[in-house]
Order: C-alpha cells, then sequence, then structure tokens
C-alpha cells in the first residue's frame, strides 16, 4: 500500500508489535474487565437456563492458561468428512481464484479500527498448533494451523472497556457467529490463514481465514471469515437472538465447551 496507515493501525505498530508486546497488552485487556466469562445469549429462557450452568461450570475448571494436547506432524489426519459446497458468488469466486490476495479483513467496533490483507496479518506474531477438532455429529480429525492469536489481533487494535463479546461474519452461507471473551483470549484461540507455514488453508479448510478454537466443538471453528466485530451485546449482531447462523435449524448451542 502507499499508504502508511491502515485504517488506524500504522504499519510500524503491525512490524513492531512483538509477540511478548501483545501478550502484555492482551493479558491487560483481560484483567482490567476482572473477567471470568459472559454467560450464553439464551439465559433467561428454560434452555438457556440449562446451557448456562453447563456453560458456567466448564469455566469453573478452565484458567486462561488451560492448553489442549497438541500432536506430532505423524499424527495428522490424512483426509477427514469436513466438505463446503462450491462458492456461487461471483466476488466470492474470484477472490478464492486470487488467493484472497486483495482482500482485506475489516476490524470494527475496537479502539483502533482497521482493515488487514493476509500479508499483513502474516507480519504479527504467528502461532502453528497441531491440534484435534472434533464435530459434534461424531467426525474427528487432527490437523495443523498456522495463523495470528486472536487475543494479539485484539490487543493491537485494543477493546472499549465495555466490550464483552468477538462477532465473526462469513463467506460461507453469509453466516455469523461469536464468541465471549474467555475464547477470544485463550492462547489456543487463533486466526488461521495457513495449515502449515506457506501452505495456504483451502476453501475446504475455511479460506480465507478460520477460527480454531480446540475448547469447543468444530461448529464454533467459524470458516472463511470475511468480518470481525467487538460487541458490547449481541442485540444487533446476526439476527439479533446471539445465537450463530446454523443454530436454529441444527439444534445447537451458543456455547460449544467440551469438545
Amino acid at each position: 500500500m502507499a499508504d502508511d496507515t491502515i485504517r488506524g493501525l500504522s504499519r510500524r505498530q503491525l512490524v513492531a508489535g512483538g509477540g511478548v508486546a501483545l501478550a502484555a497488552g492482551a493479558g491487560a485487556l483481560l484483567a482490567a474487565r476482572g473477567l471470568s466469562f459472559q454467560l450464553p445469549p439464551n439465559i433467561g429462557s428454560l434452555t438457556g437456563l440449562a446451557e448456562g450452568l453447563t456453560h458456567a461450570g466448564s469455566r469453573l475448571f478452565l484458567t486462561h492458561k488451560t492448553l489442549v494436547p497438541e500432536y506430532p506432524v505423524s499424527a495428522i489426519t490424512k483426509v477427514d468428512n469436513w466438505k463446503n459446497d462450491a462458492p456461487a458468488d461471483p466476488e466470492l469466486i474470484r477472490h478464492i481464484g486470487s488467493k484472497f490476495r486483495d482482500w482485506r479483513l475489516p476490524v470494527d467496533g475496537v479502539l483502533k479500527p482497521a482493515t488487514l490483507s493476509l500479508a499483513e496479518l502474516a507480519q504479527l506474531p504467528r502461532k502453528t498448533q497441531i491440534i484435534a477438532r472434533h464435530c459434534i455429529n461424531g467426525y474427528s480429525s487432527i490437523s495443523p494451523y498456522t495463523g495470528v492469536p486472536l487475543r494479539d489481533l485484539l490487543a493491537l487494535v485494543g477493546l472499549g472497556p465495555n466490550i464483552r463479546y468477538i462477532g465473526f461474519e462469513s463467506w460461507y452461507d453469509n453466516g455469523w457467529d461469536s464468541i465471549d471473551l474467555f475464547d477470544a483470549f485463550h492462547p489456543q484461540t487463533i486466526l488461521a490463514y495457513d495449515e502449515f507455514p506457506g501452505t495456504p488453508v483451502s476453501w475446504t479448510r475455511g479460506m480465507p481465514l478460520r477460527l480454531t478454537m480446540p475448547l469447543h466443538y468444530g461448529y464454533k471453528w467459524i470458516k472463511g471469515i470475511k468480518r470481525i466485530v467487538a460487541l458490547e451485546n449481541l442485540d444487533t449482531f446476526g439476527d439479533g437472538t446471539g445465537f450463530g447462523s446454523s443454530y436454529a435449524s441444527k439444534g445447537r448451542t451458543w456455547s460449544a465447551a467440551g469438545a
């Protein structure tokens, strides 16, 4: 880019935002809220109460540093059962053909709104992890993912004092979903742009970006992310219910902890 400012982020901030500084910033953001977790958005209903109790119970056994096992390369599953329909949107087809080189990720609702290319995201501290992914329908696989820890990106753009959720909009059927800050700041929650470094995530696995959240079942691993937005509540996000776009049709809950 000719412009040295990326909608509120200077190029120097991107390059100089080292992992130690970003991790410290992420920790400060979390500590400032005295945060443990946010209740599911349907907590007022009977099913929401049950989900809320399950959600709270899972949090009692977790801390922000709880990590799931990571595996050696030899454990990677060669074939998995996750498939996606062929894209029909002409803009999306064009982006896939160019490997999203001219696409930019908007990050909104933050103190320093930004639009970032995949190349710019790759300048941030990266993490490669080989982790298990479990589908609520019974499928499982072990796969590699490389990307930027979400907490580092949030530390870079900054969150206002009343932010409680992070929302994601997807290229996949124009879908959406959201997570609380407990999950957003977990060290293994990453925005994956590669499988191994230099091997971009394929359309089947979530191009251009997918969320990896190993504490949760796979339906919370949002694929095809096209926008991120920080939210004080979920009333105006998606359909206003707080649930992900696929929940009603498949009987899924907002909290998918326990994978």
